[in-house]
């Protein structure tokens, strides 16, 4: 009989600790979720105070959270640790934070254990001398890179070459003009290529490219990559449910007056731009684009009126979180990321 009591006052007290416990958990990860939010950047990619702020987010969330306490949970500032995800722990299990860079995780750990807040009460421990048990969680949420886009996503239809956007940093931009120049926001005349391409059917009306600039990237476009061959004979995509780089398209035959009004509606808006790497003559004489990445802009300013020689579209390099955006599954993978674009948060530990 005393050995019968002993188990079930065990199995009471086991259960207890268990809901404690689950408790806890939800607790930080709720609070490592929205205070990872905190690190998005500003479009510029400044985080002053993001730290500050992901912290008093986090102890914010996980009190608001816990239930299995009466008492406000202590968080000491150690215990919310901010800092950039190592790619290559991030499948291990225990995520390494590094300092430096821009911050895209957040670390919570809540404890119970007599120290920074009471230890959980056993109801029937204390008898065999147990009176109190520590119980310790931990949660880390990172801000999820983009690799793919899906239909809805917003596009804009023009290319960029790959040593121009890399020698352009978020704040700045360049001018693209009709025709064909491309300059720097400071008027110097840069040797990069540009061009408005089909993101889609080959050939695209001004309507389909005024409706892609303005709705985003649509499903029909998907399945006409996906059913074109491009230069070598194979998919321009894989697969008709996401666009994802590298990949041939062709170009279009530059700006158009009748763009004006969707590039106007979307001035000050969050836009993927595809980056390329080389033009191809192509079959005949429809030039091949080869896109290796993506990049985050916003239009600033347009004109489609006059010569080509004035006609220009001013484009600003940017950061964006969206958490519409898919995030890429596989977040030790680095390859033809979407720079600049941030997804949804997600828990890793």
């Amino acid at each position: 009989m005393i050995v019968f009591i002993m188990i079930i006052a065990f199995a009471v007290d086991y259960g207890y600790l268990l809901v404690v416990r689950t408790d806890l958990q939800r607790a930080a990860d709720a609070a490592a979720l929205a205070a990872v939010r905190d690190l998005a950047p500003n479009e510029l990619g400044d985080q002053t105070g993001a730290e500050d702020a992901a912290r008093a987010t986090a102890r914010e969330y996980a009190n608001s959270n816990v239930r299995s306490t009466q008492e406000s949970l202590t968080i000491p500032d150690d215990d919310i640790e901010v800092g950039r995800f190592d790619r290559t722990t991030i499948n291990s299990g225990t995520v390494t934070l590094l300092a430096g860079g821009m911050l895209d995780a957040v670390r919570v750990t809540i404890r119970r254990d007599g120290a920074i807040n009471s230890a959980v009460p056993l109801f029937f421990g204390r008898v065999f001398g147990a009176r109190r048990a520590d119980v310790v969680v931990v949660a880390t949420a990172v801000l999820r890179p983009v690799k793919v886009m899906a239909p809805g996503d917003g596009v804009l239809p023009i290319a960029v070459d790959i040593e121009e956007w890399n020698a352009t940093v978020p704040g700045e931009g360049f001018v693209m003009y009709g025709d064909g120049r491309f300059e720097d926001q400071y008027g110097n005349t840069r040797a990069g290529n540009w061009g408005t391409v089909d993101i889609g059917a080959a050939g695209n009306s001004t309507a389909d490219l005024t409706d892609q600039i303005e709705n985003g990237l649509r499903q029909s476009d998907l399945e006409e990559l996906a059913s074109q061959l491009d230069l070598y004979g194979d998919p321009r995509l894989p697969n008709d449910t996401e666009l994802i780089a590298p990949l041939w398209v062709q170009g279009e035959t530059g700006l158009s007056a009748g763009m004006s009004g969707a590039l106007d509606n979307v001035v000050g808006l969050p836009r993927m731009i595809p980056i390329i790497d080389k033009l191809d003559g192509g079959n005949g004489n429809v030039a091949e684009f080869h896109i290796v990445s993506w990049g985050v802009v916003k239009i600033t300013e347009v004109d489609l009126h006059g010569s080509k020689a004035s006609k220009h579209v001013t484009i600003e390099k940017i950061y964006d979180y969206n958490g519409m955006l898919k995030p890429n599954n596989d977040l030790s993978d680095t390859s033809n990321l979407i720079e600049g674009a941030f997804a949804s948060s997600g828990l890793v530990e």
